[in-house]
């Protein structure tokens, strides 16, 4: 039987295929040559259960040892790669942008499916957009890619379902939707999307009986619960950096969600962590953003028959694919920082689906002019974009191809972020530099004072140049701010050693182990240095 059959797509469209891929895989080339990068040692590089026997089971059964969130799926699919190639980056990569392939794959199969025109135009603008290379190029965003592709098979899975009432699109829209929440849990929108699509999209344009979409539901609010319950027992989320009362965080997210369609409109300045919005509840201007929401919506809302149906539904989609990530829900990275381009991966369908249709009116009103000069506009401009996206592309991949390269350019653009100063002290740590590496955890604990691991770095760096009663200090700094990690007990209790306090060391090393981290005492143990 022949395999094309059934994507009738793409054998109709073979040239527009071959562009696509071809126009992605030169684009994102650079992304082949990354290294490893940021969380990529903490998520899979550094994680033992990637080579332990029981590794598999326990990222599906143990949510004790989740590294986020409860996302087995895509933890799976880094345990099977580190069994094939090990901690060679380029099988990793070949992955991630195999995966943005068959998304942008995907979302034009769907948007096909259902007639919208200019499909494969939106599929090229998702797949080229700079906006997208922190997903392909940085390994641990898998999840974004594996899900992303999962996510919208449900959605085209759905719409099969919806045009010809086989139940076995239905229950294979379900599976697949399961399947995506099991890769990373933040989808947990789409019932809600459904709902839009009824409203814009099914022949009937209404919502639909209850108990068809109610199973989606379910796994949505489950899988919602499953995250937090993780986050609370497990990764222990503190209260301190997160916003605080609903007006702070609507404020938030309305300053999200302008910054994710202006960086989406306007790609510039992308950097790996933007600033931390300073929110002060008495400034009127902070307001402006909710206001013109609120405006626009009561316009679309009113103009719904006429011209604002498109435009409202799209925004609807845009805001619904959002809103776990705008800043109402206490996020890991929103200590950090509350905006992350990562997070709009999937959430920017809608704004290139209104894209390529503003576009497309555009090219027909100036089809109807007599100049050859004015028709040929709009295709010539598509042709430069193109272009642009591309070369913006290609320049944001190469910023992965290793740490040093990812947070100096982070640092060009965002010099007050203390995460680019601490990894780069990482860096020049790794490579011998002491002195460097000090100055940079100097101006990481300047730059945010209350994080233990600031300390604890300095004082691995003062260590390394032998100047142990500071590094004894700093560690005394990083254990006042977090006494429930091991890791600076052992560390210290390594330094005492050097000095030759063993008293000192096997007090460390003994806290250490009651913290679970017993190897330095029982080393000790054995050479009767601690009794």
């Amino acid at each position: 039987m022949n395999a094309w059959k059934f994507l009738p797509l793409f054998r109709q469209s073979s040239v527009k295929l071959l562009c696509l891929v071809l126009l992605t895989c030169a684009f994102y080339f650079p992304a082949l040559h990354a290294g490893f990068v940021w969380d990529d040692f903490f998520i899979f590089v550094n994680d033992p259960l990637m080579t332990a026997p029981e590794g598999l089971w326990r990222i599906w059964f143990d949510p004790g040892t989740e590294r986020w969130n409860y996302w087995p799926m895509s933890r799976s699919a880094f345990w099977l790669q580190r069994q094939l190639w090990g901690l060679n980056p380029l099988g990793y990569h070949l992955v991630n942008l195999s995966l943005h392939l068959l998304v942008s794959l995907a979302l034009w199969l769907a948007l096909q499916t259902l007639q919208i025109r200019g499909a494969w135009w939106v599929a090229l603008l998702f797949a080229l957009h700079p906006a997208h290379v922190v997903s392909v190029a940085w390994v641990t965003e898998l999840k974004n890619t594996l899900s992303g592709l999962f996510y919208l098979l449900s959605f085209w899975s759905f719409f099969r379902f919806d045009r010809n009432r086989k139940w076995q699109w239905y229950g294979l829209s379900l599976f697949l939707f399961l399947i995506a929440l099991l890769s990373k849990s933040s989808l947990v929108m789409f019932p809600a999307l459904l709902v839009v699509y009824q409203l814009g999209f099914s022949k009937k344009r209404k919502i639909p009986d209850n108990y068809y979409l109610m199973p989606f539901f379910i796994l949505a609010l489950v899988s919602g619960l499953l995250s937090v319950w993780v986050e609370n027992q497990y990764i222990g989320l503190k209260t301190s950096g997160f916003a605080s009362g609903i007006l702070e965080k609507t404020i938030i997210a309305s300053h999200a969600a302008f910054f994710y369609i202006e960086k989406l409109l306007w790609p510039h300045s992308y950097m790996a962590v933007y600033p931390k919005w300073e929110i002060d509840l008495k400034q009127f201007h902070l307001y402006l953003p909710l206001l013109c929401w609120l405006i626009a919506a009561v316009i679309l809302f009113l103009k719904y028959k006429a011209w604002g149906r498109p435009l409202l539904l799209g925004a609807a989609a845009f805001a619904l694919s959002l809103f776990p990530v705008l800043g109402f829900f206490n996020v890991a990275g929103f200590s950090i920082t509350y905006v992350w381009l990562h997070l709009v991966y999937l959430p920017s369908i809608p704004i290139f689906i209104l894209i390529v249709q503003g576009g497309i009116w555009i090219s027909d009103h100036f089809q109807r002019k007599k100049s050859h000069l004015m028709r040929s506009l709009p295709g010539g401009s598509i042709v430069l974009i193109v272009l642009i996206l591309g070369t913006l592309t290609w320049y944001q991949s190469r910023l992965y191809k290793n740490e040093e390269t990812l947070w100096s350019d982070t640092l060009r653009k965002n010099p007050s972020s203390w995460m680019a100063f601490h990894h780069l002290g990482n860096v020049f740590l790794d490579q011998g530099k002491f002195e460097e590496a000090l100055q940079m955890f100097n101006q990481e604990i300047r730059n945010n004072p209350n994080a233990s691991q600031g300390y604890a770095s300095r004082a691995l760096a003062y260590s390394r140049l032998k100047r142990y009663d500071l590094a004894v200090e700093s560690f005394n700094f990083a254990i006042r701010l977090r006494s429930d990690l091991s890791r600076y007990y052992r560390d210290r209790g390594l330094v005492f050693f050097f000095m030759n306090k063993k008293e000192s060391m096997c007090a460390d090393w003994k806290h250490a182990c009651r913290l679970g981290d017993c190897r330095n005492y029982r080393l000790a143990q054995n050479r009767n240095d601690c009794l």
